[in-house]
């Protein structure tokens, strides 16, 4: 089983407000991507999932996990990466998510 590292993750308060305030944006339909660069050699990822957003606890899991996946199969250069969940992303099934979030990595490595 495949466990995320924790060098791979945004752990901190001082980490997400940094990328929030310094980081650009990228809108998708159901994503908001905020990036910066870091000063490390691996990219690091932070996921914001509201029960606001997403009412159901097993939903916002399963979106987390695709986020993950995603992140982990593509090879982005040093950034620190926010995804943001948007409203009614509880209803999309997860190959239109994974296809979504592809387009945004693929994006991000050509910044």
């Amino acid at each position: 089983m495949y466990t995320f590292p924790k060098q791979k993750r945004l752990l901190y308060a001082h980490e997400y407000e940094a990328t929030f305030n310094k980081g650009k944006k990228i809108f998708s339909d159901f994503f908001v991507f905020f990036y910066c660069e870091n000063e490390f050699t691996y990219p690091r990822l932070g996921i914001v999932i509201s029960k606001k957003k997403v009412a159901k606890s097993h939903e916002r899991q399963r979106i987390k996990r695709l986020i993950r996946e995603s992140f982990r199969c593509r090879k982005l250069k040093n950034v620190d990466v926010i995804v943001v969940a948007r409203h009614g992303i509880e209803n999309e099934n997860n190959a239109s998510l994974l296809s979504q979030l592809g387009h945004v990595w693929d994006d991000l490595v050509s910044c």
